[in-house]
């Protein structure tokens, strides 16, 4: 008997916290660029993503990269993660298939996601294998260059944005003290009996 209350309130407990728990967790989805899609120099290219609605993530650093080269494109800084899509334009970037995209929070060093690898084409090419994406209407579009070039700062810098950070830890506090107090009662409820 006594044993079994202890096992209830601590299993009661487990269950109030566990949204304590996924709020620290996120989701966040590449969606193009993929393996099986091209961006091609030259053109507007669709960047898109997917990511949880409550995970506290308002805005990230947009970077790109490539597996057999060293260098990083910085996309955009405060990119507003809530959007789940831009368009990048490609100007003169070396083609090659092993290209990836970064998605994070350089501040913390966070990364949220990152893509498949993908191909960037020549100007005037045409996929084989694969498709390239229209670009979206109405988001902004951002221009990429050459070469990476450690003294360039981001192609495009978004306006800061309230990141909620104060909600967000309030929001995941609140289920960590009900928690805490279902603890102490059920402790409680065993010595009374």
């Amino acid at each position: 008997m006594y044993f079994s209350r202890i096992a209830i309130g601590f299993v009661a407990s487990l269950f109030l916290a566990s949204p304590s728990l996924a709020a620290g967790s996120t989701y966040f989805k590449v969606n193009t660029p993929s393996q099986s899609t091209a961006w091609i120099n030259g053109q507007t290219n669709l960047l898109q993503w997917t990511k949880g609605l409550l995970d506290g993530v308002n805005a990230m650093d947009i970077e790109l990269a490539r597996l057999s080269a060293d260098g990083v494109w910085m996309i955009a800084a405060n990119a507003p993660a809530n959007s789940g899509k831009l368009d990048i334009a490609l100007q003169n970037l070396p083609p090659a298939d092993d290209y990836f995209l970064l998605f994070l929070n350089s501040t913390h060093g966070v990364m949220y996601g990152s893509s498949q690898r993908f191909s960037i084409l020549a100007a005037g090419s045409t996929p084989t294998n694969g498709s390239s994406p229209s670009p979206a209407s109405g988001v902004p579009t951002i221009t990429l260059q050459s070469t990476p070039d450690p003294n360039l700062l981001f192609a495009t810098v978004f306006p800061a944005i309230a990141n909620g950070a104060w909600r967000s830890s309030v929001d995941a506090g609140a289920p960590l003290l009900l928690a805490a107090l279902t603890c102490l009662l059920s402790a409680l409820w065993t010595l009374m009996l």
